[in-house]
């Protein structure tokens, strides 16, 4: 079937763009678009469009409705006024063109599409319509209805051109023959021959209608659907001196109700249920799909009120807005909770649209409903489990909180301990004592940070990691803090340390915590994974800026593991005999820091060559 052709009015491109993708999207095409009403009328008289959509407010001389009004002088075509104005004046200007629709924007796809239904819809109706009444005016100048006059025997006296056109006899050829040889009835069941009319009529002296459900069979084959009636003629002493025969063509209305049948057969296969009301909210008709969404039966429903579906789950002033909005000729649309006939409450996306008469006045309400229980239950599910993680999370935050509180505490004392015994017995200890009191001190400190760790990781995972953020020395409150430790790395892997760049009078907005952790991380790495060479720090600002650079001559990381090299618990070397301590934790916390301190960080790294980080801070001031 060919799509329909719409033709759009609207003077800014992107809101053009959008009503054509809708119109495409529901299945009809675009024949041609304007902004001004000059060049739409121009354009429609070329392109002759099925329907055309029309903005009221458009830029040039004519507006909309002028535009409107021009075209209906030219070419017959329904028009849609798209609007965002509603004001009286605006729709009393519009009524005069008589508009096959008037949508206030912004409005719903599925609002657009039963507009442009029932506008192509009412034009081809009215179309028909129209012909017919061509066609029926030209028979009420002839006479009216087809009429045939016969005498008493049943010879035809006198035929009408109506008459002529449905039996196929011209009046030369019907005038004195048998009635029963030119008009020719039957019963449209059983398709058998009616009884003679003028006998009938003869017979009871008064008018009767011939049969019910009655065919005229032409001259040439042709079947019409028909009503007639048979009259005495009577002279001034009362006797019958003949019989006139009436009929009606009513294959027009046939095909009404063949188009109402089919419009009502397509409103009860609708899956969403559909509901129509009078002015004061009693139902005059109702779809099939509202027994599935209700389990009331169409009796069930028919003249009550649509209160008969309310859960009173909802306040009234949700009502009391709601009829303000339909009873201002504004389109409702929303979710509601209301009752099948069970007393099951559900939940329905309604949509609720006056229908106004030719006055303007509100005389009908069409209710479009999909039932969304099942929707709504998995949103319910879903946020309870979103609630059971995050209370999930809480919990292990606390917990692990507490299990850091309660190995920490234990493990400090041990480290001090061993503090102290090394510091009193200095001189006393051997070699080995004092091997062993140095290993007791960094396997503390090594379970101390790997707590540090998995408690932060928690917190950032669950949410309750809380930045404070704030004006930030980059040296002073970043680096200083752990300089001295480095350098003791340093010296102890006979490694060179640098510090390079532009340190002095950087200023950054940021949480001292995370971004002084972040960056000892990175360079715990480094000392780690280098066995010779040199670890370097480099500062530079740029003009939103600063990048700090670490860079080292170490192992590097292969092509493999580094994509890997942010997930928690990741290492590129594993086993029980890997050559490297550590969680797989730190450069996971150094991504999440770097998140939390709205900086990135790139890594870059050649195996066997060496491992390049890049921090990027946005710069506050430099200068102070």
């Amino acid at each position: 079937m060919e799509k329909k052709k719409i033709f759009i009015v609207e003077d800014e491109s992107i809101v053009s763009l959008e009503i054509q993708s809708r119109v495409k999207h529901l299945g009809y095409s675009v024949s041609g678009t304007a902004a001004y009403g000059d060049e739409a009328i121009r354009k429609v008289i070329d392109l002759k469009p099925d329907l055309i959509l029309m903005d009221i407010r458009i830029k040039g001389e004519l507006d909309g409705i002028e535009t409107a009004a021009e075209i209906k002088k030219i070419y017959e075509v329904p028009i849609i006024f798209l609007t965002a104005y509603a004001d009286p004046v605006t729709i009393q200007r519009a009524k005069i063109t008589d508009p096959f629709g008037y949508i206030i924007k912004p409005f719903e796809e599925r609002e657009l599409h039963i507009s442009i239904e029932i506008a192509l819809y009412k034009d081809h109706t009215q179309k028909l319509i129209r012909e017919k009444d061509k066609w029926l005016t030209t028979i009420l100048r002839s006479v009216g209805d087809a009429v045939i006059a016969t005498d008493t025997f049943g010879k035809i006296k006198f035929i009408n051109n109506v008459a002529e056109r449905l039996t196929g006899f011209t009046k030369e050829e019907a005038i004195n023959k048998e009635l029963s040889s030119i008009f020719k009835i039957r019963s449209e069941a059983t398709k058998e021959y009616a009884q003679n009319a003028v006998q009938k009529v003869m017979q009871t002296g008064e008018v009767v209608g011939l049969a019910n459900h009655t065919e005229l069979v032409s001259r040439n084959g042709i079947v019409y659907p028909i009503a007639d009636s048979g009259s005495p003629i009577r002279d001034e002493n009362g006797n019958i001196t003949g019989v006139v025969v009436v009929f009606q063509d009513l294959s027009y209305y046939k095909k009404t109700e063949e188009l109402i049948s089919i419009q009502t057969t397509a409103l009860n296969s609708a899956y969403n249920g559909i509901v129509i009301t009078d002015a004061a909210g009693k139902i005059i008709y109702v779809n099939d799909s509202m027994f599935r969404i209700t389990g009331y039966a169409r009796e069930d429903l028919m003249h009550k009120n649509v209160n008969i579906f309310k859960s009173n789950l909802h306040p009234e002033e949700f009502f009391i807005e709601m009829w303000k909005t339909i009873s201002s000729g504004q389109t409702w649309k929303g979710e509601i909770q209301n009752r099948r006939k069970n007393g099951d409450p559900y939940y329905e996306d309604m949509s609720v649209t006056p229908l106004k008469n030719e006055h303007g006045e509100i005389v009908n309400y069409i209710s479009v409903k999909e039932d969304i229980s099942d929707r709504k239950k998995s949103e319910i599910e879903i946020i309870k489990a979103k609630d059971e993680a995050q209370r999930s999370d809480r919990l292990k935050s606390e917990f692990l909180a507490q299990m850091s509180h309660e190995i920490r505490t234990p493990i400090n004392i041990i480290s001090n301990f061993m503090q102290i015994y090394e510091d009193e017995l200095q001189e006393k200890l051997s070699s080995e004592l004092k091997k062993s009191i140095s290993a007791v001190k960094t396997e503390s400190h090594r379970i101390i940070s790997t707590i540090d760790s998995i408690v932060n990781m928690a917190q950032l995972k669950a949410g309750t990691f809380t930045p404070k953020l704030q004006k930030l020395n980059l040296y002073e409150d970043v680096i200083k803090q752990y300089l001295e430790q480095w350098i003791q790395l340093a010296e102890d892997k006979k490694v060179e340390l640098l510090i390079s760049g532009e340190l002095e009078n950087v200023f950054i907005k940021g949480d001292a915590y995370s971004l002084s952790q972040a960056i000892n991380h990175i360079i715990d790495n480094a000392f780690k994974y280098t066995e010779k060479g040199k670890v370097q720090l480099d500062c530079k600002t740029e003009i939103e800026n600063v990048i700090i650079t670490i860079s080292d001559t170490g192992t590097g990381i292969s092509p493999d593991y580094l994509p890997l090299i942010f997930e928690p618990f990741s290492q590129e070397y594993q086993g029980y005999n890997r050559k490297y301590e550590g969680n797989g934790l730190g450069m996971a916390l150094v991504k999440q820091y770097c998140s939390v301190n709205n900086s990135s960080i790139t890594i870059s790294s050649e195996k066997w060559v060496g491992t390049i980080v890049k921090v990027s801070l946005p710069i506050l001031k430099k200068g102070g």
